[in-house]
C-alpha cells in the first residue's frame, strides 16, 4: 500500500493525517479526497543555511498542517545570508532526527537567525545551537496570538 497526497507518492514518509499514521496504509489525500490536517516529517536534512532559508520560507503554499525542517547532525550553518522568516503556523526547526543538542547542530553568524512574525502559531525551535549573531539570535515581532517553543 502507499500513501499519496495531491498525486505524489509518499510510500516510505512519515505522514500523519488528523492523528492517523498512513506511513504503510493506502490513503488518497488531495483532489476530490481530501484531509484536514496533514503532518509530515520532511526526510531530508539541511546541511547547508541558504537551503533551509529556501525550504522554510517557500514551503508548498497549499500544505495544510506541520512541517518538521531538520538540520543534519554534525552540521554548522552561516546564517550570513539573512534570517529565516516564518509567518506561518506549525513549523518544526530540528537538529537530527529528534532534535536534540548532542546531534551537534550549529547556527553561526549573521544579524538575525530567525524571525517569526505575525500570528504564527506553534513554532518551535528544537536542540539548535545558536551563536555568533551580531544583532539576536530570535525576533518574535508577532501579535499576542503567536507561540514559540525553544527545546533541548
Amino acid at each position: 500500500d502507499n500513501v499519496v497526497v495531491d498525486g505524489s507518492d509518499l510510500e516510505g514518509d512519515n505522514v500523519v493525517v488528523d492523528g492517523n499514521d498512513l506511513s504503510s496504509g493506502s490513503e488518497v489525500v488531495g483532489g476530490n479526497d481530501t484531509a484536514s490536517i496533514i503532518d509530515e516529517v520532511v526526510t531530508d536534512c539541511h546541511d547547508n543555511w541558504s537551503d533551509l532559508k529556501y525550504a522554510v520560507e517557500y514551503r508548498p503554499l497549499n500544505h495544510i498542517g506541520s512541517l518538521y525542517f531538520k538540520i543534519c547532525p554534525n552540521s554548522t550553518l552561516d546564517a550570513s545570508s539573512g534570517p529565516i522568516v516564518i509567518d506561518y503556523d506549525y513549523v518544526t526547526v530540528q537538529c537530527g532526527n529528534n532534535g536534540q543538542k548532542s546531534d551537534n547542530c550549529q547556527i553561526v553568524g549573521g544579524f538575525v537567525h530567525f524571525h517569526i512574525v505575525g500570528k504564527a502559531t506553534e513554532i518551535e525551535l528544537a536542540g539548535l545551537r545558536m551563536s555568533s549573531s551580531k544583532g539576536s539570535s530570535i525576533i518574535a515581532a508577532s501579535t499576542k496570538d503567536a507561540t514559540l517553543k525553544i527545546s533541548d
